[in-house]
């Protein structure tokens, strides 16, 4: 059976109220709904609350490191994306968020058109656009024909692209 389209939900974890406005404004343009959490603790509290599809994560919050954030989400099985926004640029810094379980990074100050194109192969592969079908834990972009399960990439037939479509 394939999945009904449903708004993307993303957890924005940034103590910056001018910045998280932004955001959200931003990411309403697409259609998507978005919920803040201004410290670690707030964010490790909304996730199984929200429900999000997508984590915007800074580095540096009030009271933990967006890496312990992140880490201990990946401990409790959490999967997630999480995308890092944040300043610190250095070679250090990106290389923990990923160790940290980070699935991207986008240093500030970011285009907000920047960060939607890199959100949208999120999206997409998690069956969220418009021309997405989930169909069990297989999801296809019909434009494109291109299949996941999960990050992994299917390479499927035509034939068995129209079987799982039905």
């Amino acid at each position: 059976m394939v999945d009904a389209l449903r708004p993307v939900r993303i957890l924005i974890v940034d103590e910056e109220g001018g910045l998280t406005d932004v955001v959200r404004r931003a990411l309403g343009l697409e259609g998507w709904v978005t919920s803040v959490a201004p410290t670690g603790a707030e964010a490790l509290n909304a996730v199984p609350v929200f429900d999000p599809d997508i984590i915007l994560l800074d580095m540096m919050l009030p009271d933990v490191r967006g890496t312990e954030v992140s880490s201990q989400l990946r401990a409790n099985g959490v999967t997630t994306p999480i995308v890092f926004l944040t300043g610190r640029a250095e070679h250090e810094d990106r290389m923990a968020a990923f160790a940290a379980g980070a699935d991207d990074y986008l240093t500030k100050p970011f285009g907000l058109d920047a960060l939607v194109a890199t959100l949208e192969p999120i999206v997409r592969r998690l069956g969220l656009t418009e021309y997405s079908r989930r169909v069990g834990d297989v999801v296809i972009d019909i434009s494109t024909n291109e299949a996941w399960r999960g990050d992994e990439r299917l390479f499927l037939s035509p034939r068995e692209l129209h079987e799982l479509l039905g």
